[in-house]
């Protein structure tokens, strides 16, 4: 199985016995795919104001889901005293968050998709990023760390 590009720069999945040495992002990008196209959504042929309008959607969905990951970790609400919790409920209190970083991460997925996005790109872009990233830090980028 492969992701491809057609003509139209939309991703289209192709069967392939022979070929089954896909990454797991691109994996990843295929399974949402799929489940978006039986929740009803049809990224491939979808007008540019609706892939935007659903990109606005799914941040926000995606944002929601962030903010349900940080209230699971503890030591996060700084009103409330986490000096009573076992190690036990320290780990199982990461395992709720993860469970909720996957869910915002199907969203994530869902605006790759949207942005015709694939594995390869994505990683071109973080490389990129990542790369100016330190190269900010070299020249002395600061931020403002008060949120800390």
């Amino acid at each position: 199985m492969k992701l491809v590009r057609k003509q139209s720069n939309i991703e289209h999945l192709q069967l392939n016995e022979e070929e089954f040495d896909m990454d797991k992002l691109q994996e990843m990008l295929m399974l949402q795919n799929t489940l978006q196209q039986r929740l009803g959504y049809d990224f491939t042929d979808m007008p540019h104001e609706a892939r935007v309008a659903l990109i606005k959607e799914f941040s926000i969905h995606a944002n929601q889901e962030m903010n349900e990951m940080l209230y699971e970790l503890p030591f996060f609400k700084p009103w409330k005293d986490y000096s009573r919790m076992t190690s036990e409920e320290i780990e199982a209190a990461f395992d709720k968050a993860r469970k909720e970083f996957i869910d915002l991460w199907h969203f994530i997925l869902n605006i790759a998709l949207l942005l015709n996005m694939l594995s390869d790109d994505i990683y071109k872009e973080y490389v990129a990023k990542n790369t100016e990233n330190h190269r900010r830090q070299d020249e002395g980028y600061t931020h403002n760390k008060i949120y800390r």
